[in-house]
């Protein structure tokens, strides 16, 4: 089990796809360098460590950089002979880039260019002697370097971006499930504590704020076009969800009378279990595991909900506006048929028909 956790782990794997890449180039850079400086493996190194939504065009980005670096790094060559004012230049360099780094705090795009500059930099000022044919032979070794990672990135060791966004959903919809289970509980019970509130939101928030479980990588500028729509959509709607599940958390944290509550409790919870069973079809979907057509009525429960609620808060405005209780069940209330549109969203947009066969065309 532990073997496999690594191994689904986005980080492992891109690790041993580096480590192999760079293999690959060392034992190219030792047979076929034109410049036997290294500047393969060192063009593989930074090629293969293109963000994951891009790959293509972030690995174009590292060699124009390094191309620039190595161009400029002959310049000083050419023009600057002592080694000790090379020295010098270098460390003011240096200086310069940890200045810009710790005072601007660039993002991790920005940080790692400018650590491709600074190696490439420091690799020629200490290792190059200036002529054009080395400028020539090390400019060939680059772009070697860099195909070779670019061929091991888009072919030898693909990224399987729907294999990875749908275990990411999945763990998302889990938690879901749980804060649903939760807020079923507390609407059942209100007088007990709300620690399995508490659990549920914390669940949500980890997978939220780990990178290995929140698919951030979709929205990289040059991200697969035949992907791209479809899963921003879904994301965007899956963030809308999580921020109704968080906003319906903090509501029912703030008092709201007792009788009021318990008049509206088991609309709330048949619409609560409702939408779990929607979440499940998610999981189902999502885990690749067979799926039950659902009989239940998606519209009619969130119809009565709401007239529900018309019995209870009075049509006067002004009334309403007197009575923060009301204010909040009205909201509650809201929250709830919220939950159930963006289910339905998710549920339609989802690319099998057996699913959107479920859903009555009404909604």
């Amino acid at each position: 089990m532990g073997n496999q956790s690594y191994l689904k782990s986005f980080a492992w794997r891109d690790a041993i796809k580096i480590g192999l890449t760079v293999l690959i180039a060392f034992i190219v850079d030792d047979y076929f360098s034109f410049s036997k400086n290294g500047f393969i493996t060192l063009a593989a190194f930074f090629v293969s460590q293109a963000s994951r939504g891009a790959p293509l065009r972030q690995g174009l980005i590292s060699l124009l950089m390094m191309l620039m670096a190595l161009c400029f790094s002959f310049l000083l060559l050419k023009f600057i002979s002592p080694q000790f004012v090379l020295n010098a230049a270098l460390a003011i360099i240096f200086i310069l880039i940890v200045m810009y780094v710790f005072t601007k705090r660039p993002t991790l795009k920005i940080g790692r260019l400018c650590l491709i500059f600074f190696s490439v930099l420091f690799v020629v000022l200490m290792h190059a002697k200036f002529s054009w044919v080395a400028l020539q032979n090390s400019i060939i070794d680059m772009i070697i370097g860099s195909v070779i990672a670019l061929l091991c990135r888009q072919v030898l060791f693909t990224d399987h971006s729907i294999d990875d966004f749908q275990d990411n959903m999945l763990l998302v919809s889990k938690a879901f499930i749980a804060y649903s289970n939760a807020f079923i509980d507390y609407f059942s019970h209100p007088e007990m504590n709300t620690t399995a509130l508490i659990l549920a939101r914390k669940q949500l928030q980890i997978i939220w704020q780990a990178p290995n479980h929140y698919p951030e990588w979709i929205y990289e500028v040059g991200f697969n076009p035949g992907l791209r729509a479809g899963l921003r959509f879904f994301l965007v709607t899956i963030e809308q969800l999580a921020e109704v599940f968080f906003s319906l958390d903090y509501l029912i944290s703030q008092p709201i009378e007792a009788e009021l509550l318990s008049s509206l409790a088991q609309p709330i919870i048949f619409s609560l279990q409702q939408d779990r069973e929607l979440i499940q079809m998610m999981i189902a979907f999502f885990s690749h595991q067979a799926w039950q057509q659902t009989t239940a009525d998606l519209v009619t429960d969130i119809a009565e909900l709401e007239n529900k609620l018309q019995l209870i808060v009075p049509a006067s405005l002004e009334l309403l506006d007197v009575s923060v209780d009301y204010l909040r069940l009205t909201l509650l209330v809201r929250h709830i048929k919220d939950l159930r549109q963006l289910l339905l969203k998710l549920i339609l947009a989802l690319p099998v028909t057996e699913f959107k066969a479920s859903v009555p065309s009404g909604v």
